[in-house]
């Protein structure tokens, strides 16, 4: 393995200090920044919550000295536009930094190479991807969103050791124990959106919030072709809590919609696709809605719809020390199709972790080659 350089170093710093906006700054991506001067850091920040300041001025502002002559390191191309805030690039510019050291360029049209140009122009060394493929890791759904326009889905459940999320009976409670249970609603919060499918709000009758105790919670999707969102349920007992959409078929009952809407949600109407809400099309609403990372909480046929439209980017599945052993009891996926083990979809870069009496595994999502 090679020796780190001091470049990897302050970069890997950086890298640290992005993972701390991780379901606050979304859609914007999350970016850390760090400050060098005479070998020493004088200054550190990251972008904290969606719409305050970016990283490279939190770290100038919080600088222990003058930057003048100093070098900066940023996960992600400064940005060149007006958005929330000013052009961070300008601030960059004015500081006297002299060097910048940057992970990768942004994915972004609007800024897209045009940070690197104009840091060039006002005479500041530029060096490129420094731990660009960490970077890029760290920032999946915005580069996702930007390259395929298309939400990143994380996909999450929990089974039994032979492969079960519920008995014959629908029975799901409880395959893994409390204090499982709870950690792994803080995936929802890093996600910022939540979604379930309507036959596990009908059989479970969940919340879909964050952890107890939280002062967060994440947007909720439920998707219900036919509209049945029951109007007793926790969703809606639970409606002031949480931006909730409902994404129903266009061929949905309108008093049903009607019913939905009158009740706090917003109503996403799309194209069916073999009598079920096209997926696709739902994840392109999402986007227009801002909604860029999902954590996708559904059952057996609506985690096998999104297989089957290649849309879920990695897995979370906590697995409990049952064993059922019944040919009945529902499957975790519950595809349509017959593949060969050859053809089958693959998880990567698997991490695995004991949680008490259950057992974490977490990984990205390697799809067949398309002929």
């Amino acid at each position: 393995m090679p020796l780190e350089t001091p470049h990897d170093k302050y970069m890997r710093m950086a890298l640290e200090l992005a993972a701390h906006g991780e379901g606050k700054v979304e859609p914007n991506p999350m970016v850390g920044a760090v400050i060098v001067k005479d070998g020493e850091v004088i200054g550190k920040g990251y972008h904290e919550y969606f719409g305050g300041p970016h990283a490279e001025v939190n770290a100038i502002n919080t600088a222990t000295g003058s930057v003048k002559g100093a070098v900066l390191y940023v996960t992600l191309e400064t940005c060149s536009h007006f958005g929330k805030t000013p052009p961070c690039v300008d601030a960059v510019i004015e500081s006297g930094i002299t060097k910048a050291v940057i992970a990768c360029l942004d994915p972004n049209p609007l800024v897209h190479s045009k940070g690197v140009k104009k840091l060039k122009e006002a005479g500041i060394e530029v060096i490129e991807g420094v731990l660009e493929k960490e970077a890029k890791r760290l920032n999946a759904p915005f580069f996702k969103n930007h390259i395929e326009h298309m939400p990143y889905y994380i996909a999450k459940w929990a089974m039994t050791l032979d492969g079960k999320t519920a008995d014959r009976y629908g029975n799901s409670m409880w395959i893994t124990d409390a204090r499982t249970r709870e950690f792994a609603k803080n995936f929802r919060l890093k996600a910022g959106a939540v979604m379930a499918g309507i036959g596990t709000v009908l059989t479970d009758n969940p919340r879909l919030l964050g952890p107890e105790g939280s002062n967060r919670n994440p947007k909720r999707i439920i998707v219900d072709t036919q509209g049945r969102l029951p109007l007793d349920s926790e969703i809606i007992k639970t409606i002031n809590k949480s931006e909730t959409y409902v994404a129903v078929s266009e061929k949905a009952d309108e008093k049903n919609i009607k019913a939905l809407f009158e009740h706090g949600c917003k109503i996403l109407q799309i194209a069916e696709k073999n009598g079920r809400v096209d997926f696709t099309a739902l994840s392109g609403k999402l986007l227009e809605q801002g909604i860029g990372k999902v954590f996708l909480e559904g059952g057996p046929k609506l985690i096998a719809d999104a297989f089957a439209e290649r849309l879920i980017d990695k897995v979370i599945v906590f697995i409990g020390p049952e064993i059922l052993a019944d040919p009945e009891a529902f499957p975790a996926v519950n595809g349509k199709n017959a593949i060969k083990i050859s053809e089958a979809i693959r998880i990567r870069r698997i991490f695995a972790e004991q949680m008490n009496e259950d057992a974490l595994i977490m990984g990205e999502v390697e799809y067949p080659r398309q002929i």
